[in-house]
């Protein structure tokens, strides 16, 4: 799984160049699919799209903006009160904020 970064925009006569940092990240997908399971992404696309999870043409994820992803975990943990998901959700979300600022390609 790769991970994506805007970096920054410039133009150079008729040309436009774009940087980005790519790299390869290490979470495992289907901790990945699990949690957007819990989120309930799978049932609404909207909801998904606004949890940061975009699926491509096979109903598949496709891309998973972090930021948007992480923020919806943290409301995920304070919603709910169970003891046996927290560690999975907390351990999740601390990997992924090495990867603030990205996006990864599943």
């Amino acid at each position: 799984m790769k991970a994506k970064k805007f970096i920054e925009s410039k133009m150079e006569g008729e040309y436009e160049l774009i940087k980005y940092h790519i790299t390869t990240c290490d979470i495992d997908e289907s901790e990945l699919y699990e949690m957007a399971e819990r989120l309930r992404c799978f049932d609404d696309v909207e909801l998904a799209y606004e949890n940061g999870v975009i699926f491509n043409m096979d109903d598949e994820i496709g891309f998973i903006e972090v930021d948007k992803f992480i923020k919806t975990i943290v409301d995920y943990l304070k919603d709910n009160d169970e003891d046996d998901d927290e560690d999975f959700v907390c351990e999740l979300q601390t990997s992924l904020e090495r990867y603030k600022g990205y996006t990864l390609y599943l």
